[in-house]
């Protein structure tokens, strides 16, 4: 016990990379939506715990001359009991009963869907772990090579985080998550030679780790501001284009009306009254997307483009919402009038 909790104080390289990879794996089992980011920021330590908990099993089974294939054993357990539970915790439809298959036979791994990739991650992470810990009495060539992997994939999340491309939930996720776990790669390389040589201090690997877990955690905030920016400009632009095609289409379909009831009196045609109401309703009623501007004023009572309503009316301009009201208005008003005619 001793061993292990000397494994984790001061094993701040491995901790920055279990965090690296919770933050990866936690964005990657929630869903990527304007509620789902902050539930999959917060999921993230959960994942972190567990896969520190998967690397101090691995320590304590490597101290013991395990093979690689117990080991391996061992993680597969871990990772599936502790990932099951703390699914569980956060999903009612996930948990131990996911280990069970629709034919009622035991599945290597939960059939959530969400629970694809984070078993990949896991599965990366026991590569990475076993390699890690088969250090000792490798070429002098090897440590190097892993040095290398983690400033490579340091660089990538200093990339990803300057980059324009992708959501930006997914890029905030990816450049810290992918900063933490190869500075954490890198900085456990640097511990297995600083054991050969001296001169290199033993405990800048830890200022390294935890200043580097600081600054990312900084810049997750000021990306969490942008995305939130972003998603909200994002929204605006599609309301308006929705706005815009909802004026045109009623428009066109009141304008077929006005011209068919012209035409009837050209023609002196009579109109039954539940001939004509039937028209109107079925140009009118059916228009696509139309009657989600009443959804603005029910709180809870359905989505516009996907987001709760409580959500559009805090992040949207009053000004915008004003246009959907008033279109709203326009529809029910010119509904009346033409059922009058």
């Amino acid at each position: 016990m001793g061993t292990i909790l000397t494994v984790i104080i001061r094993g701040a390289g491995g901790v920055t990379i279990l965090l690296g990879i919770g933050i990866l794996a936690g964005w990657f089992v929630v869903p990527l939506t304007p509620e789902g980011t902050t539930s999959g920021f917060f999921l993230s330590p959960f994942v972190a715990g567990e896969l520190l908990l998967l690397r101090a099993t691995g320590l304590w089974a490597c101290e013991r001359g395990w093979s690689r294939l117990s080991l391996l054993c061992c993680g597969l357990v871990v990772m599936i009991s502790s990932g099951a539970i703390t699914l569980s915790g956060l999903d009612s439809t996930v948990g131990v009963a996911s280990l069970f298959g629709s034919n009622g036979l035991l599945v290597p791994f939960p059939c959530h869907e969400q629970f694809g990739p984070y078993a990949l991650g896991s599965f990366l992470l026991i590569a990475v772990a076993l390699l890690l810990q088969t250090l000792h009495g490798k070429p002098p060539w090897v440590s190097p090579l892993i040095g290398l992997l983690g400033a490579a994939l340091t660089v990538t999340g200093i990339l990803t985080f300057w980059s324009d491309g992708g959501e930006p939930a997914s890029r905030a996720a990816d450049a810290c998550g992918f900063t933490l776990l190869g500075v954490g790669i890198f900085s456990l390389a640097w511990r297995q030679d600083a054991r050969v040589h001296s001169g290199i201090p033993f405990w800048l690997t830890d200022l390294v780790s935890v200043t580097v877990l600081t600054v990312a955690l900084l810049l997750w905030q000021e990306l969490r501001a942008q995305e939130q920016k972003t998603i909200e400009h994002w929204v605006n632009r599609q309301v308006e284009v929705v706005v815009d095609e909802l004026r045109d289409r009623l428009d066109a379909h009141i304008g077929m009306l006005r011209t068919l009831g012209k035409w009837g009196k050209e023609r002196r045609a009579v109109f039954d009254q539940a001939e004509w109401e039937s028209h109107v309703q079925s140009n009118l009623q059916y228009i696509p997307g139309l009657h989600a501007i009443a959804w603005i004023d029910q709180p809870c009572k359905g989505a516009v483009l996907g987001m709760d309503c409580q959500y559009f009316r805090e992040k949207q301009c009053p000004g915008l919402i004003e246009r959907w009201r008033s279109l709203w208005a326009f529809y029910q008003t010119t509904r009346h009038n033409l059922l009058k005619t």
